[in-house]
């Protein structure tokens, strides 16, 4: 925890706060790209940024309580998604076509699934 600023008008006290600020950040952004050169990483990240429903458009019949709640974790998504993109352009692109690959592979199997059920059902 940060001890208290004996006097915040202080120059070199704002200097040496900017300056951890700074050095926590850049912890921070290594150790998220050293996470985004794991295969693994990339799709837990991937699937937070799903589960944060940035991509599901909001409904105007949920509740207001649903829409704020919504509308948070969204918010976080997108905090998030700014955060490995700032820590690796290419290795979020990477990101982005797995996940792109992946949603394409799933839908591919959904269909496959219907026709061979369809295909069950008229035999």
């Amino acid at each position: 925890m940060r001890e208290p600023a004996e006097n915040t008008a202080n120059p070199k006290q704002i200097k040496a706060g900017k300056r951890r600020d700074r050095k926590a950040a850049d912890l921070y952004l290594n150790a998220v790209r050293e996470l985004m050169r794991s295969p693994a990483a990339r799709l837990v990240f991937s699937e937070w940024i799903d589960r944060a429903a940035i991509y599901r458009p909001a409904l105007g019949n949920e509740s207001r309580g649903q829409l704020a709640y919504d509308a948070g974790r969204r918010a976080y998504g997108l905090e998030l998604m700014q955060d490995l993109e700032g820590a690796d352009r290419k290795l979020f692109d990477l990101l982005l076509h797995e996940r792109r690959e992946r949603l394409a592979r799933s839908a591919e199997a959904d269909e496959a699934d219907r026709i061979a059920a369809a295909s069950e059902d008229g035999s």
